[in-house]
Parts: structure tokens; C-alpha cells; sequence
């Protein structure tokens, strides 16, 4: 899923939110936005690795 977001696919953050009652849409948005900053510039995946646990978080319950 992070991949995909991180690319641009909005329509999976319904889907996620749908299938994850749990997750927060805006701390979601947050971070897919502050990853997708971050590979703009080519910096090191802190936010890619936040999201990517926030995910994994989300989906273990």
C-alpha cells in the first residue's frame, strides 16, 4: 500500500479507511504527503518508513 500512495493513488486511501475503521484520515494524508516531499528531494525514507508502520499499525489492530 505505502508504495502505491506514495505514487499518487488517492482511491486507495478510501479503500484503507474503509477496510481500517481505526485509521485517521488526516494523520494518513500527513504522512503519505511529508514521504512523498521527501522522495521529491531525494532524501533519506524517514516519512516512507513512518507511513509504512502506520499502515502495518492500522491493520494489526
Amino acid at each position: 500500500w505505502r508504495d502505491e500512495l506514495i505514487a499518487g493513488n488517492k482511491a486507495l486511501i478510501e479503500e484503507i479507511l474503509t477496510r481500517c475503521p481505526a485509521a485517521d484520515r488526516q494523520k494518513l494524508t500527513q504522512l503519505i504527503r511529508n514521504a512523498e516531499k521527501e522522495q521529491l528531494n531525494n532524501k533519506p525514507p524517514r516519512a516512507s518508513r513512518l507511513l509504512f508502520r502506520y499502515l502495518k499499525e492500522i491493520r494489526t489492530g
